[in-house]
């Protein structure tokens, strides 16, 4: 397994443990039954504000410990990686697919609201949207380097 794989992998299985660490203890300690709707906007947008640089901070972290793991493994010399046209094209192909699933997520969510299912689903949608976008982002990088594009 190519370095950009393993990145791919680890940074998929961080981020979505971090978010279901991060969910959970959130609705643990602040969700409450029976929220109006201006709690639930309040609530729900706290939750992906404070989630964003979350993540953010979790991906940098986890991209030190890939690099200090590769560092052990290679006897403290890590070498650069780099990044030619290939990587390039395999980035691109990965993020049109997990961008073009979050729309479609998005716009389901729209709908949600549109058929007056309420605050909660539009933001359940979005959030989960977002982390299967994140799984298609990674397993598509797999792929593509696996296959050769």
């Amino acid at each position: 397994m190519s370095y950009q794989e393993k990145k791919a992998l680890l940074n998929l299985g961080v981020y979505v443990i971090a978010l279901l660490l991060y969910a959970d203890y959130v609705h643990t300690h602040y969700w409450e039954e029976g929220m109006t709707t201006d709690e639930l906007l309040v609530f729900w947008s706290k939750f992906l504000l404070i989630t964003i640089p979350f993540q953010i901070v979790i991906h940098i972290i986890s991209h030190i410990i890939i690099n200090i793991m590769r560092g052990m493994a290679n006897g403290g010399k890590i070498k650069d990686e780099v990044e030619d046209e290939f990587d390039k094209i395999i980035e691109l192909k990965s993020t049109r697919n997990s961008m073009v699933f979050f729309a479609i997520c998005f716009m389901g969510a729209l709908g949600y609201l549109a058929w007056g299912k309420g605050v909660n689903h539009f933001f359940i949608a979005i959030v989960i949207g977002g982390v299967v976008s994140e799984v298609i982002d990674a397993l598509s990088r797999v792929y593509y380097y696996r296959r050769g594009v």
